[in-house]
């Protein structure tokens, strides 16, 4: 693929579900050399990853690669991805950034010892594949927190968070963690309103009683703010997969009307979970201002 289309790649559900693997591309040679990739592609100070089509020449070209002194080069340590394939008698080479497209690896690690739960992934793939700006400027309320994945993923990327539920966190309380033990609508006189950038939630709850759970909460969020919450699809409903989604995106609607829904992201984390994401509107002033 160009790499003009990374962007459009990474938020087409379908088309990314039944990808297995694609190659970039932005140049074609007759012939391969790693003095036209040092002359077509900015490397220095980068440790690139390559992934070479077919199989049939990949270590011969693959020499080429790891006998030069001035390409670094790591398999899982990279900053950037250089793509080579040899077909039709050409050779299609591109050349990105790691995180410009999203990365299958991301959605289907294992847990780790450093990971309380694959929770963690879910929420990473949903900020990865939407391209959302998190910084230490931001902050973010988790609801349903335990045992704590989401809030995990959200303190190594935001300045603080808030962590709402009665039950204890399973992970290192972070300085920049704030756990309430209290239930949404108990936690809500303690929090300023319109202070929070981001409200997060994966608990186990459906519909119109998931939607009424984020209006105790919305009055916290900042006007632009995100709402990102998992639509929990029951193994009977996959198949009806687009009218319980409309179905579901008219409920939240109707719930927490100051809203637009942005996305439904179907999870490579959990083929049986969607997530949606909805924006709060800007107010008339606010939005010619901006």
């Amino acid at each position: 693929y160009p790499l003009r289309r990374q962007r459009q790649m990474c938020i087409r559900d379908r088309l990314w579900r039944n990808v297995g693997m694609y190659y970039i591309y932005q140049h074609e040679f007759e012939e391969f050399s790693v003095d036209m990739v040092l002359k077509l592609f900015d490397t220095k100070g980068k440790t690139i990853r390559y992934s070479i089509y077919p199989k049939k020449n990949k270590q011969e070209i693959a020499n080429v690669i790891e006998e030069s002194p001035h390409l670094e080069l790591h398999p899982k340590n990279y900053t950037h991805f250089l793509s080579i394939v040899n077909i039709r008698k050409k050779f299609y080479v591109g050349f990105a950034p790691k995180d410009y497209f999203f990365s299958f690896e991301n959605a289907t690690r294992k847990i780790s010892d450093d990971v309380i739960s694959r929770a963690f992934f879910k929420l990473k793939e949903t900020v990865d594949r939407m391209h959302l700006k998190l910084d230490n400027n931001i902050k973010a309320i988790d609801i349903g927190a335990a045992p704590g994945g989401w809030t995990q993923y959200l303190s190594q990327v935001v300045g603080e968070v808030v962590a709402i539920d009665p039950a204890d966190l399973k992970i290192p309380l972070n300085p920049n963690i704030k756990h309430l033990k209290l239930k949404a609508e108990e936690a809500l006189p303690l929090l300023p309103k319109r202070s929070f950038d981001l409200i997060v939630c994966d608990i186990n709850r459906y519909g119109h009683i998931l939607y009424d759970i984020l209006a105790k909460v919305e009055p916290l969020l900042k006007e632009g703010g995100y709402i990102l919450v998992t639509l929990k699809m029951l193994k009977r409903t996959v198949n009806s997969a687009p009218a319980v989604l409309e179905k579901n995106t008219q409920e939240f609607l109707k719930v927490l009307p100051d809203f637009d829904v942005v996305k439904i992201l179907w999870l490579l984390s959990n083929s049986h979970e969607r997530c949606l994401i909805a924006r709060r509107k800007f107010s008339h002033s606010d939005s010619q201002q901006k």
